[in-house]
């Protein structure tokens, strides 16, 4: 006996009317009316180009063995309003700064509370206070916000001899400078609740900011329609603020 003798004596013996099961083959024909757009878009437009509004769907055969029906439809899309209504409030008699805008966000009250518990901590570590005051804990935020535009590899290259940068460099010394990175604080860590507290605060350390910046959002004008964007930051630590999304 040939290969193929053998080919076809096989697929007499493992057919489905050998095996018992159901050979009819149903053709399903859907229109318009049922609430279904799964159409792909390959088949619409093809559908479009030949005027027929019907599609024919073979039922498929499901893992466990039994049939289920597959209907796609072809449906119009929907119009979206995209008119905007939104009424602006009218602009500010004067040009605002971006100085006056950080100040919107961190106010006076903001940098002094910086500026105790700055000199708090201080006490608590060295037992001398830190003595800095409101002109100096600026002038600390600002060259952070300078380094974030102009950026290096290392902080000490803005007043390394070969790539000083005189716009950090000569308003605070590299010394004093790291002083106030090194005992810059937001609040007061004796108060600081222990972990198994039921009204621990994972946000302790940086609370009054963000309860700051809270009330200062609130007092921006909210407009008809607003939209909030996603933003992924890389991040290789360890933090339990990390929110997981399932199936994202």
């Amino acid at each position: 006996m040939d290969l193929a003798s053998i080919r076809n004596e096989h697929a007499v013996l493992t057919s489905p009317v050998a095996l018992g099961l159901d050979t009819e083959m149903h053709e399903v024909r859907v229109r318009e009316e049922e609430d279904l757009d799964d159409t792909p878009l390959s088949l619409r437009l093809q559908m479009s180009r030949s005027g027929d509004a019907e599609v024919q769907v073979v039922p498929a055969k499901s893992h466990s063995g039994s049939r289920c029906n597959l209907r796609w439809q072809m449906k119009d899309i929907e119009e979206v309003n995209t008119v905007c209504n939104t009424s602006f409030s009218d602009p500010p008699d004067e040009e605002i700064t971006p100085f006056k805008y950080f100040k919107q966000m961190c106010s006076d009250e903001v940098i002094a509370n910086f500026v105790e518990q700055s000199n708090l901590y201080c006490v608590q570590k060295t037992g001398r206070t830190l003595n800095t005051n409101k002109n100096e804990m600026e002038q600390f935020l600002g060259i952070h916000i300078m380094a974030g535009i102009v950026n290096m590899p290392s902080y000490r290259m803005y007043w390394a001899d070969t790539t000083k940068f005189d716009p950090v460099a000569d308003v605070m010394s590299r010394n004093w400078f790291d002083t106030m990175r090194n005992y810059f604080h937001i609040n007061d860590n004796s108060t600081m609740k222990a972990r198994d507290d039921p009204e621990y605060d994972k946000l302790f350390k940086v609370r009054p900011f963000v309860d700051s910046l809270k009330s200062s959002f609130r007092e921006i004008e909210v407009e008809e329609y607003n939209s909030v964007d996603e933003l992924i930051i890389p991040f290789k630590g360890r933090s339990s603020l990390k929110q997981h999304v399932r199936n994202k």
